[in-house]
């Protein structure tokens, strides 16, 4: 039997994951290094005059996106917010993410939906203004969501690629 000091039963125990569990989730993660006060953004230290900017752009993608792009909904609240948010095909978010666009696409194999995606991520960053301040939230999977081939490449040949890379063992680091 292993005894861990200060656990006394596993009441104990099961509390303390769900902390450590809480603690590692994407959006708390974010809400530690991003900050509302009241017209300002703190990120890392830096100070950011919402009141600077026309509006703002969530461009959220990964296997972590929803919960990303839910805390800066959140953190932007009562501000003029808009953006896209891409997730994996089959992941029913437990809520809306209005007003961002939500697109479902392909992971751990990039296909045509990745390469929608790609698009319309580009579409909205193409679109921001002078004024504007553009959030990207980037997560694990968010290379296999969403895809944009450099010149002649095909999707179908990026797939090719990563599935060689995986079955070879390749890290993503």
């Amino acid at each position: 039997m292993i005894r861990v000091e200060g656990l006394e039963d596993v009441g104990d125990l099961v509390y303390t994951l769900g902390r450590v569990l809480e603690a590692v989730k994407p959006g708390c993660l974010l809400g530690r290094h991003v900050k509302r006060v009241g017209r300002r953004l703190i990120v890392e230290g830096k100070v950011i005059e919402l009141d600077e900017f026309d509006d703002f752009v969530v461009l959220a993608v990964g296997k972590a996106s929803y919960s990303m792009a839910a805390k800066m909904l959140k953190l932007l609240e009562g501000r003029p917010v808009w953006g896209v948010a891409v997730l994996p095909r089959g992941y029913e978010p437990p809520g809306s993410l209005q007003p961002l666009e939500t697109i479902h696409a392909s992971h751990p194999k990039p296909d045509s939906s990745s390469l929608t995606a790609g698009q319309k991520v580009l579409e909205y960053a193409r679109s921001c203004g002078e004024r504007s301040l553009a959030f990207v939230l980037l997560s694990g999977g968010a290379s296999s969501l969403c895809v944009v081939p450099a010149g002649d490449l095909t999707v179908e040949e990026v797939a090719a690629a990563s599935a060689a890379l995986m079955r070879a063992g390749a890290s993503i680091e």
